[in-house]
């Protein structure tokens, strides 16, 4: 039998702007809310959902120290596959040259998104890391990841069902409060790529504007209710990874009819988050979203000048008769949006983008996403930037990422200012609109309200009972936002939403009470920490390795740190997974 070695780059992660990008919620979607920030973690699902399906003896090496990566690569291995984007393309380079010297009978394989970076190095990238890249790999897998491994082992069928059993979870969480505030979060590969063909996305730019699904309805259904019975039977919510998955209604709908007719847990307990774009979610009416387990969509505002349509960027997914009206309804039925913009346009100028974020802002988004408009090797946007003269001369791979404003030379900003506009922007919308923590409550109130007064049988006494048990939950952290909102006008909305909670669910028991008083001073020792200098130091996640060996069942084996002594039975219905580690990257290795 085969034995494989996959393996993500090595660590430690050096911050970016002060904040650890692989944690998503601090980073980006909670970015900027002061003592409410929640922390997340996510690991590296691709390398555990290619280990899960083939049949090989394989090793999930993630996050690693390089010398814990030269260690396990001593042990020998016929092929050593790594998950790869622009940033880590040097540390990537360095770990195959050290596989050519320990272990040069090794295959080496190169997949990820970073694959399509390597073709058409930046102007200023010196290293030649991208041409040793192509040079010394065997493969290149630019295709879905464990159909790829499969024919490469001679590992027949080829075609048979991709599982996802044994995928680590991550989770949102509030550190002190656990069990209230935290959310597991297990996540099902979908589909891979995006018929959308945005200039600047590298998901339609990897598999050329195609879908590529990886579960059908059944398998995905059947797959959310093994998450739930990971989570203890209680309402679990599915992060549903497909780039629009509100493109196929015919999907939507027969993963919904599945989900309304199951007796084990049915609409009450099983839900999901997914992305979704404008004019595909126009077509749904919200109460049909209600009723398909829909929880939470990602919706890609980008901007919300027409310009984002009608001129060369073309980004005609973001169609919508009226995006704000579309918020709107969105949340008074319960349903949650994380909302994103990009700064940096062609026709943004100084003129017009603060209106633009204001619009944003009014949105109200739950949570958000702002960043650049970035020129990534391999996308279309990248081809025309470079065609035009336009790409920054000194561009590396390095620069392929969030915190950087400047790929290539805006049309009406210097280098440097559109970063005061992406600081202004966090401020705005939690200032404003309040911590996400705030948001989710005022929007499962509003869910509940819609359900419980709904001709539809399926939404007054399923999603009613759904919306009710979180909020009665988070109830108690509300006070805390009250006390230390930042503004006025936040601390006004999160009082009237008391209110409405009092109204609709009456006065809290006492144990409510001390949770409440419990949140308080957890947020007030916050407040005070912030206060103190803020470390730099580079985010260095504990490395894990999980063992995979057919002949043995199918039961990976799980060392957690390097000094957690013998591997240990994954245990497929423990809590969720408490490292911090990974991006969730794609299933192609």
């Amino acid at each position: 039998m085969k034995r494989v070695l996959l393996c993500n780059p090595y660590g430690p992660y050096d911050l970016e702007w002060g904040e650890n990008q692989l944690d998503i919620l601090e980073s980006r979607l909670q970015r900027g809310q002061g003592p409410f920030t929640l922390t997340s973690h996510t690991h590296c699902i691709a390398l555990y959902l290619i280990a899960e399906n083939i049949n090989a003896k394989t090793t999930v090496l993630e996050c690693p120290h390089i010398e814990d990566f030269e260690e396990e690569l001593r042990k020998g291995y016929d092929y050593l596959g790594f998950q790869i984007i622009a940033i880590n393309i040097e540390k990537v380079a360095r770990m195959v040259r050290m596989a050519r010297e320990i272990s040069p009978e090794t295959k080496i394989i190169l997949g990820g998104y970073g694959v399509m970076n390597l073709y058409d190095p930046p102007p200023g990238e010196t290293s030649g890391d991208a041409e040793y890249l192509l040079k010394e790999s065997d493969y290149l897998c630019e295709e879905e990841g464990v159909k790829f491994m499969r024919k490469l082992l001679g590992d027949e069928p080829v075609d048979r069902p991709i599982t996802q059993m044994f995928l680590p979870r991550g989770s949102n969480s509030f550190p002190g409060v656990d069990g209230v505030a935290d959310r597991s979060m297990s996540m099902v590969l979908v589909a891979l790529g995006c018929p959308n063909g945005c200039e600047f996305c590298c998901t339609s730019a990897m598999f050329k504007k195609q879908k590529i699904y990886v579960l059908d309805p059944e398998e995905t259904f059947e797959t959310m209710k093994h998450n739930c019975r990971r989570n203890g039977g209680q309402a679990s919510v599915s992060l549903l990874l497909d780039e629009d998955l509100l493109i196929n209604p015919d999907y939507m709908r027969t993963l919904g009819k599945l989900i309304q007719e199951d007796q084990e847990f049915g609409l009450r307990k099983l839900s999901y988050f997914c992305f979704g774009d404008l004019r595909s979610l126009s077509e749904f009416s919200m109460e049909e979203l209600l009723e398909l387990g829909v929880d939470s969509i990602w919706v890609g505002v980008e901007s919300s000048l027409d310009d984002v349509i009608t001129s060369d960027h073309k980004i005609e997914k973001r169609t919508c008769v009226d995006v704000k009206s579309t918020f709107e309804i969105m949340e008074q039925h319960g349903i949650a949006a994380t909302a994103s913009m990009v700064l940096g346009w062609d026709f943004h100028t100084h003129q017009n983008i603060g209106a633009d974020i204001d619009y944003f802002v009014d949105l109200k988004p739950s949570a958000y996403q702002m960043t650049f408009l970035t020129a990534c090797p391999g996308t279309e946007l990248y081809t025309r930037m470079k065609k035009a003269g336009r790409l920054y001369p000194n561009m590396t791979y390095r620069d392929v990422q969030q915190c950087n404003d400047a790929t290539f030379i805006a049309k009406n900003f210097a280098p440097g200012e559109l970063k005061h506009y992406f600081e202004l922007a966090h401020t705005r919308l939690y200032e404003n609109n309040g911590p996400g923590l705030f948001r989710m409550f005022e929007i499962n109130l509003n869910g509940y309200e819609t359900c419980s007064r709904s001709s539809r049988p399926l939404l007054r006494n399923e999603k009613a009972a759904f919306f009710a048990e979180r909020c009665v939950k988070t109830y108690p952290l509300t006070e805390a936002m009250a006390v230390y909102a930042p503004t006025e006008t936040v601390r006004e909305k999160v009082r009237a939403a008391q209110e409405k909670y009092l109204r609709l669910f009456g006065e809290p028991d006492e144990d409510k009470g001390a949770l409440a008083d419990l949140f308080c001073n957890i947020v007030g020792q916050r407040v005070e920490e912030l206060k103190m200098p803020k470390s730099e130091e580079p985010f260095d996640p504990p490395v894990r390795w999980t063992y995979y060996d057919p002949k043995k069942g199918s039961v990976p084996m799980v060392r957690k740190g390097r000094d957690s002594g013998e591997p240990t039975p994954y245990q497929v219905f423990d809590d969720p997974e408490s490292l911090p580690i990974g991006s969730v990257g794609s299933a192609s290795c």
